[in-house]
């Protein structure tokens, strides 16, 4: 139908008047805003709440099991696919807000280039250039998703981040192609004058890095004189690194060594200042490849799947170790420790400032100790004051606790009576005099263990003997074992609950669970596409918007 002259000018009019009132709607907003009690607040202390709020998330890191996965519920932790982040969401209130935010260039130094999600590469770009002169947080993760029609562009992340590299603060990268990895190590600056922290993870279940790379390659050869921590996984010493003398905590995961002796020589030959070493899940000739390490710093060792536990130990000297975590440990491991821990020449203990040790057996196996065998390692490590047995047997333990000078009757009637068995039967007759196993121990932790009928006793021993446990850290069912008896030793024993699967609150299981393992199964992994391309593409994303 053709309209009449009039009703296009009515049209007209209509469409006039529906621009002029989303104009006034929008001002009427802004007037609205600009007078709400929240207005009032100045930029700067608006800016500092801003600042606030982006400290207390953080979407990279997913915490991982027993303990980590707990507390991530707990913290109801949002991954890096849920939602945008804060810095975004208070852009999107007002105005006002955008206006403070863009302005405020804390907000803006955690850069994440996240290959699965839309505009990263624009959205990157203005977190740079809001971050005015800031040191920068970089997250790169470089993952194939499936159904992929294009390459990664690789190219264009150097592009972008490569420039900053006197501001790069904390570089984080993770990925599940090792040619897109090895091709931003071999792009990457040889300078970073800032760099404090480096986390390099190759991840790939289904595709081992190449056993024979190219010729090995060299990062930050400019010198990275204020790293302090550093985090390997999957990414192997093929890389030299330039002295890392003022490096604090190194974790290792996951690695293959045996063709990089040198290297693996040169980087530890320098940590003089190392106060934090994990190794997990490492192939490498201890004994036969290198001399030994001195860490004269080294307070805290964590070990896990390791092969030769005594190998490690034996070519590591630490004077100040103060705690020592062995995860993954088998029953004849438990044999060579004594040996392992003494120091050849004099046989007196290898680490002498010892307080607390941590041992976790290996799943899935039989786990068995006797309690002669559980005295030797105590003698070798008599200053310990916390021991922790991360396993759902721990009778033959508490059996070596419980010789002291003077064995209470009960207990050694307990043990004649054939009620409890071992495996070395000769150790059930207790000598008339022998030396308390860890005369100095005030806490004990059981947060495995299945069940115990000994607790009680081996506290009465203890305190007999003028050593007593201070503390005890136990499982849900040691504590139903206990029952009325924890009611007796309160006030003179401090008895909780320190259970992974119940406790996730309890603040020591931080220090039983310490170590984010990095196989152990982090809730919200994804399975991707590992990819078989190789291609560098220069793919560049011209959308920018957030």
């Amino acid at each position: 139908m053709n309209e009449t002259p009039q009703l296009s000018e009515l049209a007209n009019e209509i469409t006039r008047l529906e621009a002029s009132l989303k104009t006034k709607k929008r001002e009427y907003t802004r007037l609205k805003n600009s007078v709400a009690p929240i207005a009032i607040l100045p930029n700067e202390l608006l800016a500092s709440i801003f600042e606030a709020g982006c400290n207390t998330t953080d979407p990279w890191v997913t915490p991982s099991s027993p303990f980590h996965a707990v507390r991530s519920k707990l913290l109801n932790a949002r991954g890096s696919l849920q939602g945008p982040p804060f810095e975004i969401l208070v852009s999107q209130v007002t105005r006002h807000w955008r206006n403070v935010a863009h302005q405020t260039p804390n907000l803006w130094t955690r850069v994440t280039l996240n290959t699965r999600t839309q505009h990263y590469l624009g959205v990157g770009a203005d977190y740079i250039a809001r971050s005015g002169a800031l040191p920068l947080d970089l997250r790169i993760d470089l993952t194939f998703v499936r159904g992929l029609s294009r390459p990664l562009p690789i190219k264009s992340i150097c592009h972008l981040i490569c420039p900053e590299a006197v501001r790069w603060g904390q570089l984080r990268m993770r990925s599940d192609w090792y040619t897109g990895l090895q091709y931003i190590f071999d792009k990457m600056p040889s300078h970073a004058p800032m760099l404090r922290y480096v986390d390099l993870c190759y991840d790939n279940p289904t595709v081992s890095p190449p056993d024979d790379p190219p010729l090995p390659k060299r990062i930050l050869t400019g010198g990275v004189s204020p790293l302090t921590r550093m985090v390997l996984k999957g990414v192997t010493l093929r890389c030299h690194f330039p002295p890392l003398a003022a490096l604090q905590s190194l974790e290792c995961h996951f690695m293959t060594l045996n063709s990089a002796h040198h290297m693996v020589h040169d980087m530890f030959a320098h940590l003089t200042r190392l106060t934090r070493l994990v190794l997990n899940d490492i192939d490498f000739d201890w004994a036969g490849a290198v001399d030994g390490f001195e860490l004269p710093a080294l307070t805290a060792l964590y070990l896990r799947n390791i092969p030769d536990y005594d190998e490690v130990l034996a070519v590591i000297s630490a004077p100040a170790l103060h705690t020592l975590y062995l995860n993954t440990v088998d029953s004849n491991e438990m044999l060579r420790f004594p040996e392992a821990l003494a120091l050849p020449e004099s046989g007196a203990p290898k680490f002498p400032r010892l307080r607390a040790l941590f041992i976790k057996p290996v799943m899935y196996e039989d786990f068995s100790v006797a309690p002669d065998s559980w005295r030797a390692l105590a003698l070798i490590t008599p200053a310990v004051t916390h021991f922790g047995l991360l396993h759902e047997s721990v009778d033959e333990f508490l059996l070596a606790l419980a010789r002291t000078h003077a064995e209470p009757a009960g207990l050694e009637a307990f043990v004649q009576s054939g009620e409890f068995s071992h495996s070395d039967s000769a150790s059930s007759a207790a000598p008339a005099a022998l030396p308390i196993a860890w005369p100095e121990l005030h806490t004990v932790s059981f947060p495995e263990a299945s069940w115990t009928s000994l607790l009680d006793d081996i506290l009465s021993a203890r305190a007999a003997a003028h050593c007593p446990i201070r503390r005890v850290q136990a499982s849900r069912e040691i504590m139903a074992w206990l029952g009325p008896a924890a009611d007796v030793w309160r006030g003179v024993v401090d008895i909780v609950e320190c259970d992974p699967r119940t406790s996730a609150e309890c603040r020591e299981l931080g220090e039983l669970y310490p170590v984010q393992w990095h196989d152990e199964g982090g809730e919200g992994e994804s399975s991707f596409d590992d990819g078989d391309g190789d291609d560098i593409s220069d793919f560049t994303d011209l959308s920018s918007g957030e």
